[in-house]
């Protein structure tokens, strides 16, 4: 099967960061060098990065929030009682693995 019809296919099936990386191992000559197992799990790794991000997208503009705020943004210089530790701490989601429903000290 030649590149041409491989990438055909390849948007029929909407599989478009699959696409994107074949090409970019087709630039890469490093590439040449992998096994087919590590030259095959590329594009399928992109192409479920693609899809998780897009979810994640997707599920983030419907929750509607009324504001835009991310972690790296925390101002710990308002008097609020928040402290650096305890927020690192909890950011990390370790609390959720050690079957935790409050951050313990």
């Amino acid at each position: 099967m030649l590149i041409n019809q491989i990438i055909e296919l390849l948007n029929k099936l909407r599989l478009f960061a699959m696409i994107t990386e074949l090409g970019n191992q087709r630039i890469n000559t490093a590439v040449q060098e992998w096994s087919f197992e590590e030259r095959l799990g590329m594009p399928v790794q992109a192409e479920d990065n693609d899809r998780e991000g897009r979810r994640f997208q997707r599920t983030l503009r419907a929750a509607k929030f009324k504001i835009q705020a991310c972690v790296e943004d925390v101002d710990y210089r308002s008097r609020r009682g928040l402290e650096r530790s305890q927020f690192s701490s909890l950011t990390t989601c370790d609390w959720t693995k050690n079957s935790l429903n409050k951050l313990t000290d």
